[in-house]
């Protein structure tokens, strides 16, 4: 599913609703406790699939979704759907699709579930997996960042940080870290890079070295499963237990329920993090969307609509958020 907001003057916001699973839904909420109305976008109407784990907006400003066992698609809004899509037939590496990335040309990026990664340069697909001998060590990738140093990193799923180069796969670090799963990946304003991780916390790579920043931050959980940064440059973590507030490499804030959170910490593990242009902070976690801001967690209720957390929030040229 995608789900699909929008923008307006605050308090407004659009999101997409939660049918069967992850299915693209539009709903405007006037205010955080009025009913929301719906317009729904799922298989019926041009998705080949009601579930989808990734959403991604590249620099043409189309808007690139993962279909569950359907390959990609993308969403441009001509057509009578406005859904282009791509799968095994059309040269794409495996049709269950865990990441989505774009490199400084354009080209776009697709980590399968087992079968490799795609690059795909708008004509064809070139694959790679374990079986070519290009340096991967395993054939599931979730994520990738093209660093503005020229770089284009790869996550690994059980096999940490690779740099792609010269058509090959290099890893990051030395073994310690050569079997961690990095669920995403953001450059700060000094080109460091900083992975959240599944069991290892926060992990940071200066260029030259990886360390673990759990331990020296005083991070208190080890599953950091998404971030981002917000206007002013702090990093916020989200944790298996909340977000956490990270600034020059200092824990500043660990939310809890004195900051608007529900009372029991395992209710707020946070499934995606989203930074908007005037500032909010989205958090998608339970069977809700919250806002940080400021230092205040604001509840954005959806009535039941919303089943489970969304998996990921992007933004399109227009200010749109969508959410899948």
């Amino acid at each position: 599913m995608i789900r699909f907001a929008a923008h307006f003057t605050e308090p407004k916001l659009i999101m997409l609703k939660h049918i069967l699973f992850l299915q693209i839904v539009f709903i405007t909420i006037f205010g955080y406790s009025q009913s929301p109305v719906s317009i729904n976008y799922d298989a019926s109407k041009g998705l080949k699939s009601d579930v989808s784990y990734v959403i991604f907006s590249d620099s043409r400003g189309l808007i690139w979704a993962a279909p569950e066992g359907a390959g990609v698609a993308y969403f441009d809004g001509s057509g009578q759907n406005g859904f282009r899509h791509f799968t095994q037939k059309d040269g794409l590496c495996g049709n269950t699709i865990m990441g989505i990335g774009e490199d400084k040309n354009g080209n776009m990026w697709f980590g399968s579930q087992g079968y490799g990664i795609s690059m795909f340069d708008g004509k064809k697909f070139t694959n790679y997996s374990v079986k070519d001998s290009v340096g991967l060590t395993n054939d599931i990738s979730p994520a990738f960042l093209q660093h503005s140093n020229g770089d284009f990193f790869v996550s690994v799923y059980n096999g940490g940080l690779m740099r792609f180069r010269n058509g090959f796969f290099e890893p990051i670090g030395d073994s310690t870290f050569s079997s961690i799963t990095i669920w995403t990946m953001l450059e700060d304003k000094d080109g460091v890079v900083w992975c959240s991780t599944h069991g290892h916390g926060l992990v940071k790579f200066d260029g030259t070295k990886m360390e673990f920043m759990n331990e020296s931050l005083g991070i208190p959980v080890s599953i950091g499963l998404d971030l981002a940064f917000d206007l002013n440059g702090d990093l916020i973590l989200g944790t298996g237990t909340g977000p956490v507030r990270i600034r020059d490499n200092k824990v500043i804030t660990v939310y809890n329920e004195s900051h608007g959170l529900l009372p029991g910490a395992t209710r707020n593990s946070i499934r995606c993090i989203y930074t908007k242009k005037n500032g909010d902070i989205l958090l998608g976690y339970w069977n809700r969307i919250w806002i940080l801001r400021g230092e205040k967690v604001l509840s954005v209720p959806l009535n039941g609509d919303l089943q489970k957390a969304p998996a990921r929030f992007i933004e399109d040229k227009n200010g749109k958020v969508w959410p899948t």
